[in-house]
């Protein structure tokens, strides 16, 4: 008897945001814009599960080189998901079941552009073996403040702050990054604002300003 192992596509993706007809929650800012819609595939309910149309939608992204990420909605007779070209930025959504996932960095086929693309200056950091707890910038975790967030496995750190150098650098509205390492995950948050310093939470955590040239 041979055993076939199958590695499901949402695997490469990461839940950023989700809200349910009973709990208001977030959603992609661009999710509905049509430009931003790489491509769109619709399913009724009766034809699929929601597992397996989250893994078909997962899919579709994985064979685009410029989809970040996916964005689905549901009822209770049809599904719907976009194939996204930008996850930056937040909107709030209500009465309404949808899931908001990012594409994790160490899926995409293309390598991360060079962070020299924007000049940053490291203004705090905190490793784990340091005396001091260290600092960061103050609205790391705060959502109407960050512009874009991207995740990947440990391993490929630094190739998580060369990609959100790169994003950082061609967003008008970026101004620092806050990257960090946070358990199983690597994080980089793409930030509006900094703010005053705050002790450090994490084990491993940078926050870079970006410089005006």
């Amino acid at each position: 008897t041979t055993t076939t192992t199958t590695t499901s596509s949402l695997s490469s993706f990461v839940l950023a945001y989700s809200s349910s007809k009973a709990v208001a929650g977030l959603r992609f800012a661009a999710a509905n814009d049509k430009s931003n819609q790489l491509r769109t595939i619709t399913k009724k309910s009766s034809k699929s599960t929601l597992h397996e149309f989250r893994n078909e939608c997962a899919e579709e992204c994985l064979q685009l080189a410029d989809c970040l990420g996916i964005y689905l909605v549901w009822t209770d007779s049809a599904y719907q998901c976009s194939a996204l070209a930008d996850v930056a930025g937040t909107k709030d959504i209500s009465n309404a079941n949808t899931e908001s996932y990012e594409r994790r960095l160490d899926s995409l086929d293309k390598p991360p552009p060079p962070m020299s693309e924007a000049n940053f200056a490291k203004q705090y950091s905190r490793i784990h073996s340091a005396a001091t707890d260290g600092m960061r910038f103050r609205f790391v975790f705060a959502l109407n403040q960050r512009v874009f967030k991207y995740t990947s496995i440990p391993s490929s750190y630094s190739e998580l702050q060369r990609q959100c150098a790169a994003a950082c650098s061609l967003s008008q509205e970026c101004v620092g990054l806050w990257t960090a390492i946070d358990g199983s995950e690597a994080v980089c948050h793409g930030l509006a604002k900094l703010g005053s310093p705050r002790d450090a939470s994490l084990a491993v955590s940078e926050s870079f300003q970006k410089v005006s040239t």
